[in-house]
C-alpha cells in the first residue's frame, strides 16, 4: 500500500476518532502497527489541527457567543489549564512511550475501563444547565478529568464528557464543554507540534501534507455533525459496547 494512501486512511481515522468518546490517539497506534507505518511529525500535527478546525466552525455560533461571555471564556481557560500542563510536562520529560512493546496492551485495558467510566457516567441524572450552572470549581474538576485522555486508549473527549456528565450535565452540553476546553488543548499541543518541527528542521510541507489536513477536516466536520444528533436521540452506549470489543481483541493479540 503506497505511503500516500496510508496517510488518507489515518487521516479519516483520526477525524472520526478524535471527535467519539473511542480515543484517536489510540486508534492512530493501533492504525500504524497494522499498516506497518509512522507518519511524519508534520503529518500529525497537521492531522490533529484538521479536527480542531473542523471543532471550532461547527461550533463556531457558541464561540463567538464566549467573547461576549467573559465569565463562561474563563471557565474553558481553567478547564483547559490542567491538561495543558499535564501534557507539556509529559511531552518534555517523555513521559508515555508510544514505541513501547506493551502499548497495545495498556490501550485495550485503557480502552475498557474508560468503557466502563463512560457508561457509568452516562446513567448520571440531568440536573444542570451548562450556562446557567457551571462553576469555576466543575470547570477545574472536568479539565482533570481531560489529563486522563493522556493516556492511549482513554480518549480526552470521552473522560471530560464523563466528568461533566458525573456532575449531572445533559450529554449535549457535556460534550460541548468537552470540546470547548479541547480547544486550547489541542492547540498547544500543535503548537508544541510546530516548535517541534522547527526544531528538527522537518518542515517539509507538500501537497500529501495538505491532504491529511482535508482529510481530517471534513471527516472530523461530519462526525461531530452526526455527534450531536445522535447524542440528542440516545445515550452513549454504542461507544461504550465497541470500546469494550476493541479492548478485548487487542488483549488478545497482545497477550495470547
Amino acid at each position: 500500500m503506497e505511503a500516500n494512501v496510508k496517510i488518507v486512511i489515518l487521516s479519516i481515522i483520526q477525524g472520526i476518532s478524535d471527535l467519539f468518546p473511542i480515543s484517536s490517539n489510540g486508534h492512530l497506534i493501533i492504525a500504524e502497527h497494522l499498516l506497518h507505518f509512522k507518519e511524519k511529525l508534520i503529518m500529525n500535527t497537521l492531522m490533529h489541527l484538521g479536527a480542531l478546525s473542523a471543532i471550532m466552525i461547527y461550533l463556531r455560533k457558541d464561540i463567538f457567543g464566549l467573547l461576549k461571555n467573559i465569565t463562561m471564556s474563563c471557565k474553558i481557560i481553567i478547564g483547559a489549564i490542567p491538561a495543558l500542563i499535564a501534557g507539556y510536562i509529559v511531552h518534555k520529560f517523555k513521559l508515555l512511550d508510544y514505541e513501547n512493546a506493551s502499548i497495545l496492551t495498556v490501550i485495550g485495558g485503557a480502552a475498557i475501563v474508560f468503557a466502563i467510566i463512560l457508561f457509568i457516567a452516562d446513567k448520571k441524572t440531568e440536573t444542570k444547565k451548562l450556562y446557567q450552572d457551571l462553576t469555576f470549581t466543575e470547570a477545574f474538576m472536568i479539565g482533570l478529568w481531560q489529563i486522563m485522555g493522556l493516556i492511549p486508549g482513554s480518549s480526552r473527549s470521552g473522560s471530560s464528557l464523563s466528568g461533566a456528565r458525573f456532575l449531572g450535565y445533559n450529554r449535549v452540553d457535556s460534550a460541548k464543554f468537552s470540546f470547548f476546553i479541547s480547544i486550547p488543548t489541542v492547540a498547544g499541543a500543535a503548537f508544541i507540534g510546530i516548535l517541534d518541527l522547527l526544531k528538527h528542521n522537518d518542515t517539509e510541507f507538500n501537497s500529501i501534507a495538505l491532504i491529511a489536513f482535508a482529510v481530517s477536516f471534513i471527516t472530523s466536520y461530519l462526525c461531530i455533525k452526526f455527534f450531536f444528533y445522535f447524542i440528542e436521540k440516545t445515550n452513549l452506549n454504542i461507544f461504550v459496547y465497541y470500546r469494550i470489543i476493541l479492548g478485548i481483541l487487542l488483549l488478545y493479540y497482545s497477550l495470547f
